[in-house]
């Protein structure tokens, strides 16, 4: 039996199906002030950032954060080589520089390009790659795999039960022989084998050859030479040969970056450099991957509540504590959540400059 909320369900459907689809022929979907120069937006690219207004419908921001592309989408992610996965209703496409769809809506699921390819699912469930023009080049088919780096990606073999890795043909370059396998990074893999019933994990090379051996309970990728490695309860790091340069001692880590690493030993957190020195002395709640010369860390007050602020290298607060959350700067900016004004106010999402002024904030 067909119930009303059926018939309101296939009308729904059918009503925006047909709104998407003259949205679409009309081109709706395009830059804010359509007189801009499109050289000078793509000089932007790497810099615009995703904002949703007050009706949730995310658009591109710039630095300044003015929308450079209208906020019609229901969700972005950032820009990849060019391009951005967008929703628009229940499906994903990409979008360039300009807003406008480069390639369709018509996927479940769409990864950011790399190397030259995107991940993609389709909507009967199967998935493969497509290049930038949206020509599906490996599958469909591809059972599972992760998004290509340094010309591999991690594949599964349904006749073995294991991962392998493939090249941008879709051929298999390393034999399957994994239970886990991750992108590579800085010409390395985190893989797992199952020794005994238990995933223990090392990485390889572009050849396959061990660098580091499975021994570790898990491990992150590497990053500026070295990687976070974890036995039992404690971590530590290893550099590109598989050697401990940092033996296991840590409560909580993150990869290196701009020359240090976050650590915390007896629960509080700093930072350290790969010759052991303690650079930035434990003394937060949490600490984060520093990026653009500011680090994410997090202080706890009596209540027990943890806010969020921004160091500097020297271990010099620039922005305090004062967010429920935060994220990394990238390109100039750096997500976060302001607190409410007043108790009858709600959290509210914004972008902030290094100096800590917003520079945008959801109505």
């Amino acid at each position: 039996m067909v119930t009303l909320t059926d018939r309101y369900r296939r009308l729904a459907t059918s009503t925006v199906v047909v709104l998407l689809a003259l949205l679409l022929a009309a081109g709706a979907f395009g830059v804010a002030g359509c007189g801009d120069d499109a050289e000078a937006l793509k000089a932007k690219g790497a810099a615009l950032h995703p904002a949703a207004n007050a009706m949730g419908a995310y658009g591109f921001i710039d630095a300044s954060g003015e929308y450079v592309i209208e906020p019609w989408f229901q969700y972005l992610d950032n820009f990849s080589e060019g391009l951005a996965a967008a929703q628009m209703l229940t499906a994903w496409g990409y979008i360039d520089l300009e807003g406008k769809w480069a390639i369709d809506p018509e996927y479940a699921v769409a990864y950011p390009f790399s190397d030259g390819l995107a991940f993609v699912v389709l909507a009967d469930g199967t998935s493969g790659y497509v290049d930038t023009e949206g020509t599906m080049v490996i599958g469909p088919g591809v059972v599972y795999s992760d998004s290509f780096s340094e010309g591999l990606a991690p594949l599964f073999d349904e006749t073995s039960g294991k991962l392998g890795y493939m090249g941008a043909k879709g051929t298999m370059v390393i034999a399957p022989q994994f239970d886990d396998a991750m992108s590579f990074s800085e010409g390395y893999a985190v893989v797992g084998v199952n020794k005994d019933g238990v995933v223990k994990y090392g990485a390889i090379d572009t050849k396959g050859a061990w660098i580091v051996q499975p021994r570790y309970d898990t491990i992150l990728g590497f990053s500026e030479g070295f990687a976070a490695v974890r036995s039992g309860d404690v971590w530590g790091y290893v550099d590109s040969k598989g050697v401990e340069v940092l033996v296991p001692q840590f409560e909580g880590v993150d990869s290196v970056h701009e020359g240090l690493a976050p650590v915390g030993k007896d629960g509080q957190h700093g930072y350290m450099d790969m010759s052991g020195a303690m650079i930035v002395q434990p003394q937060f709640a949490w600490t984060y991957r520093f990026s653009e010369g500011l680090a994410v860390i997090s202080v706890k007050g009596d209540d027990g509540i943890e806010k969020y602020g921004y160091i500097d290298k020297t271990g010099t607060v620039v922005i305090e504590p004062q967010f429920e959350q935060a994220a990394r700067f990238i390109n100039g900016l750096a997500w976060v959540i302001l607190p409410p004004a007043t108790a009858d106010d709600k959290s509210t999402q914004a972008y902030i400059d290094p100096t800590g002024k917003v520079v945008w904030k959801s109505e």
